[in-house]
């Protein structure tokens, strides 16, 4: 395979799970007097994953079964949800995994963070 189709490939395999980067609109919760409110206007890049046993809002965070320094692994027993994590921003996005989802392993650039976090690379699921 070619560097650029592996590189489409990749990016395919992580977009179908998590969306690279998203744009977001923030504010304060309340105005601070003798300041300014602007938007940096950067775009929010993946920064961490999250698997939960149901919904995030049960806050039931998987911990991984294996893990290096490249790469963590999870394996599911029961029906499962993914939280994409973004830099610059509180907000996540989530959604249920597949049904047959039995495993998830989320590769890591070894040189490389997006907020004090390792890079990812790719995510696997089976």
């Amino acid at each position: 395979m070619t560097p650029i189709l592996l590189l489409l490939s990749l990016q395919t395999q992580i977009v179908s799970l998590c969306p690279p980067k998203v744009n977001v609109t923030q504010q304060l919760a309340a105005p601070l007097p003798e300041w300014t409110v602007t938007p940096d206007g950067l775009p929010n890049q993946l920064a961490g994953i999250t698997f939960f046993e149901g919904p995030p809002e049960q806050k039931a965070s998987l911990a991984p079964d294996k893990e290096t320094k490249t790469q963590s692994t999870w394996y599911f027993t029961k029906p499962s949800w993914i939280a994409c994590h973004y830099s610059g921003t509180s907000l996540m996005l989530s959604r249920a995994l597949p049904k047959n989802t039995r495993s998830c392993a989320v590769s890591y650039y070894p040189d490389q963070t997006v907020d004090g976090l390792p890079a990812i690379q790719k995510i696997d699921c089976k």
